[in-house]
């Protein structure tokens, strides 16, 4: 399958590296008019035992149906139109009527517990890597995020991005930040899935996977506009809709690692230490990096920036690629993004011209054993 899949891609072209990044996003950092918005607080802040109640209106029911693998035809695909389609919609309706009665016995009873931790840092970038900072002295490098630049050869594309292009130069003389978070909503889950193991009900045990992802993308979802609203403060009147949000019609992203515009998993590494998730949520990084309790999204919410200089369509992202992050180079990339972080679904990330060659992976791994790089955090 590999064979195959490589020979799929020799009519591809690709810049260098050094000729892409010749090209990077161009953006007059110093004359720009709005300026980085300090957020409220420096750190980490936490999020304990969050009422699942308050994260139901976030639920993205859409990729739910794609779990039970029905898929309504046009104009009837998505949710709730799919209930009208005459092949999948009596079906769909009846596994969404399910999927109410247990959600409401999962919130009802309090069966699962959904925690968080968001932080923030000053940041700037040096290069494809942002440089994250112990405070707002900008003295010392707390940890450093490493970035991919994109290098597929398209046509009339004139700028190739990696993320780093979206925080404000070391040298530009900006002081600009970077937002972190995780949460869960499977806090609870080994008890709820041994339940239904006990009564041989795979399709109780399959329902309750499913509704905890849709919890821990609601969380995300909800955690992502206090952030724009309060705690980072960019869009304090944003007053969009939950549907809104579902359709990403807010300002900002929140890449996450495995994705098109990061699909190097081992940055969840360096995340996970800025933002201490082991000792904030009881939660664990498995050595070749999915994440523990299931149902956790780990993700770099940011602020609008120059992303509002980029044409719609190059912001958003389709299902992953999984040829993005097989490499003999890095073992925690031989997983599928959708199966290691499956709870990223949704994430705002650039377009999926990233692909990881081989001089990338390499010269990333001999950074991370560099001083003042990679894993390094204090």
């Amino acid at each position: 399958m590999r064979e195959e899949h490589y020979a799929s891609l020799e009519e591809r072209k690709f810049k260098s590296l050094e000729q892409s990044r010749q090209l990077p996003l161009k953006v007059d950092w110093k004359n720009r008019a709005a300026k980085p918005v300090k957020p409220s607080f420096l750190g980490r802040r936490k999020y304990v035992n969050v009422p699942l109640e308050e994260l139901l209106p976030y639920i993205d029911w859409n990729p739910f149906f794609a779990v039970w693998q029905l898929r309504g035809k046009y104009p009837n695909r998505g949710y709730p139109r799919i209930f009208e389609d005459e092949t999948v919609g009596a079906e769909a309706k009846r596994v969404f009527d399910d999927a109410q009665k247990m959600l409401k016995s999962i919130v009802d009873g309090r069966k699962l517990q959904a925690n968080g931790v968001v932080a923030f840092y000053p940041a700037n970038a040096v290069g494809d890597d942002i440089e994250v900072y112990t405070d707002d002295s900008r003295s010392q490098v707390k940890a450093v995020l490493c970035t991919l630049r994109q290098q597929e050869l398209r046509e009339e594309q004139s700028e190739y991005l990696a993320m780093s292009d979206f925080i404000a130069p070391k040298g530009s003389g900006v002081e600009d930040y970077i937002g972190l978070f995780a949460v869960t909503a499977g806090l609870g889950m080994d008890k709820l899935i041994a339940s239904y193991e006990e009564k041989n009900d795979d399709y109780g045990k399959i329902m309750a996977q499913a509704l905890a992802d849709r919890l821990a993308e609601a969380f995300a979802e909800k955690l992502h506009l206090d952030v724009r609203i309060k705690e980072w403060g960019y869009c304090p009147s944003e007053g969009l809709s939950p549907e809104d949000l579902i359709k990403v019609k807010y300002e900002g992203i929140r890449p996450a690692p495995g994705y098109p515009s990061q699909p190097d998993h081992t940055e969840k590494k360096v995340m996970w230490e800025l933002l201490s998730a082991d000792g904030n949520f009881s939660s664990s990084l498995h050595s070749f990096f999915p994440s523990l309790p299931p149902s956790l999204l780990i993700s770099l919410p940011s602020h609008p920036g120059s992303s509002s200089s980029l044409p719609r369509p190059l912001v958003r992202s389709p299902p992953p690629n999984p040829a993005l992050t097989l490499t003999s180079s890095c073992r925690a990339c031989r997983h599928h993004p959708h199966r290691v972080a499956r709870h990223v679904a949704g994430c705002f990330c650039l377009r999926p011209l990233l692909r990881q060659p081989r001089e990338q992976v390499l010269r990333r791994r001999q950074d991370l054993q560099g001083p003042g790089r990679g894993l390094r955090c204090s």
